[in-house]
């Protein structure tokens, strides 16, 4: 009799628990932002032994002036022994400084790009999208490479200096659209130094040819080119690389 007491019990605690749950999801719900975006990278680059493949799926929330976004990103036809290549997480807010709008967020990226080393990427960075035709950020970021444990194992570094750290470096972005920010459909051009998975020296830039679609208003689909040349500010400057990206965001 006891023992069905206390399941009755704990059943209806866990009931209670799991609607508390529920009723704070749907308040929190009733003004955030849900958005899901799924996307698929082909391209090839001195590296890469031919071509590579790539996707990713992402997160993103938003309540009131505040937004977060997380990634995950898998090789599927690389060099690359690692499937889950990367991961990211980013945090904002947005402000207003005498009316002017800047979104400022920071970020934390890890990117398991080789069976050698991987990089750990953290910084800051601040847009706006004031002007109707234009995407404008600036920030800083501190880069680490890291030798891998395994590889550190096998030939005896633990005690050695494993990591070198590229410390406050430059970020920018610089896009013009053809259309106001808040139309169905766009093309635009870009230059900068960062991806979702992806952090340049501020010397190594990457030209990009862009564009969306939105068929309904929760769907956006998006299409993008982008030519990567290493160190195109520098006196010798040689092809890198060039990816095609194909893929779509959905409002929950």
């Amino acid at each position: 009799m006891n023992t069905i007491i206390n399941h009755s019990k704990k059943s209806e605690a866990i009931n209670r628990i799991l609607t508390i749950l529920f009723v704070c999801f749907s308040v929190l719900s009733i003004n955030a932002q849900l958005g899901v975006q799924s996307y698929l990278d082909a391209g090839k680059n001195n590296v890469s032994e031919g071509v590579y493949l790539k996707s990713a799926l992402r997160a993103d929330y938003g309540l009131e002036d505040y937004h977060f976004e997380t990634g995950i990103q898998f090789d599927l036809i690389h060099n690359n022994p690692k499937v889950l290549s990367a991961f990211d997480f980013v945090g904002g807010r947005n402000l207003a400084i005498k009316e002017f709008p800047i979104d400022v967020k920071a970020f934390f990226l890890l990117n398991r790009f080789s069976d050698l080393l991987h990089e750990i990427n953290w910084g800051l960075r601040a847009g706006t999208i004031k002007f109707e035709h234009w995407n404008l950020e600036l920030g800083t970021n501190s880069k680490t490479y890291v030798i891998n444990r395994g590889v550190r194992e096998r030939f005896g570094l633990e005690n050695s200096r494993n990591r070198v750290t590229e410390a406050l470096d430059l970020t920018y972005l610089v896009t013009y659209l053809l259309m106001p920010h808040e139309n169905d459909w766009n093309v635009g051009l870009s230059l900068t130094n960062v991806d979702y998975f992806l952090v340049n020296q501020s010397t190594n830039p990457s030209f990009k040819l862009l564009s969306y679609y939105k068929p309904i208003p929760k769907l956006t689909v998006n299409l993008s080119a982008r030519y990567h040349q290493a160190a195109i500010f520098n006196i010798y400057s040689s092809h890198f690389g060039f990816i095609i990206r194909g893929g779509a965001r959905w409002e929950i």
